[in-house]
């Protein structure tokens, strides 16, 4: 039925992961592009997942009442953050001049190519 509610209960083999989080792929209604993100609708427990999807609402792809219900996701486990520095290392660059100067360079190294076969041949010794 149009804007109804269902109940999904997805059991796996083994107790899932604590940290586990049921992903959901599609719309929501404040984001109409389809982004992966965590869906509040999921209970998860030992090795169930108990899934409350809405036709046109809350976990429903489609986001329309059409009593059909879109349900892409799956449950994941975010990996941890490896241990590192607290804040960002900088990448070392080149200076803005030396930059220009080897853009100049490389002009002048493809410059017999850009201006054709008659300008390489009459460059060329022999």
């Amino acid at each position: 039925m149009q804007g109804s509610r269902a109940t999904v209960v997805l059991t796996y083999p083994q107790p899932l992961p604590q940290g586990a989080v049921y992903y959901k792929f599609g719309r929501t209604a404040d984001n109409a592009q389809q982004h992966w993100y965590p869906f509040s609708g999921a209970r998860i427990s030992g090795n169930t997942v108990t899934l409350t999807l809405e036709d046109g609402g809350a976990g429903d792809d489609d986001l329309t009442q059409n009593s059909v219900i879109h349900d892409p996701g799956g449950v994941a486990l975010l990996a941890p953050l490896p241990p590192g520095p607290a804040s960002a290392t900088a990448i070392p660059t080149l200076q803005n001049w030396a930059l220009w100067l080897l853009s100049l360079l490389a002009i002048l190294v493809v410059w017999p190519w850009w201006r054709g076969p008659k300008a390489r041949s009459a460059s060329s010794p022999g």
